[in-house]
């Protein structure tokens, strides 16, 4: 039986530029989290070429001051996991209450440990920047309107762009809830 190879045609040499051609985003989520990762998986469908990057850190059951604490102990460890695949842009730690148990400072500088020079977002932030945007009137959607937020082609202009994205994702999600 004769064989024959030559069945597509094409004059494309590539088909795609491959995953994450344009930028590779790491979550930061809690063991139990279940929302996050569906929640940023859902935002970034709309923009192609965007790969997410997830990882856990360990959470008890119940949520304390101590257990939420105990999580920076595990964030360098986590990022180091996220950049062990490549490419990374930006990382996300998730957690609002984490964040305030943990510290901000103490959240940059473990996840900087693992990867320096990546921008590094938290809820608390994102909140922050937010609450200063909404009170300069310049939030043009909500929740209930979005389809696709206003900046899709900021996304691979620049790490700083990127970490902006980040934040506004991390606004949007703090304000919807």
């Amino acid at each position: 039986m004769q064989r024959n190879w030559n069945l597509v045609k094409t004059d494309d040499s590539s088909f795609d530029a491959g995953i994450g051609f344009r930028a590779a985003v790491g979550l930061i989520c809690l063991s139990v989290d279940r929302a996050s990762v569906a929640d940023l998986r859902n935002w970034l469908s709309f923009v192609e070429g965007v790969e997410m990057l997830v990882t856990r850190v360990p959470m008890d059951k119940v949520a304390d001051a101590a257990s939420l604490a105990a999580m920076g102990d595990h964030l360098t460890k986590a990022a180091q996991l996220l950049a062990s695949s490549g490419r990374l842009d930006a990382m996300e730690f998730s957690c609002t209450s984490g964040t305030a148990a943990i510290g901000i400072e103490r959240v940059h500088e473990a996840l900087s440990a693992a990867q320096p020079g990546i921008p590094v977002v938290t809820p608390i932030e994102a909140a922050a920047r937010g609450s200063r945007r909404w009170r300069r009137g310049g939030f043009r959607y909500s929740r209930h309107t979005i389809k696709k937020p206003p900046t899709w082609s900021r996304i691979t202009s620049s790490p700083k762009a990127l970490r902006s994205t980040a934040v506004r994702h991390s606004t949007l999600m703090a304000t919807s809830k």
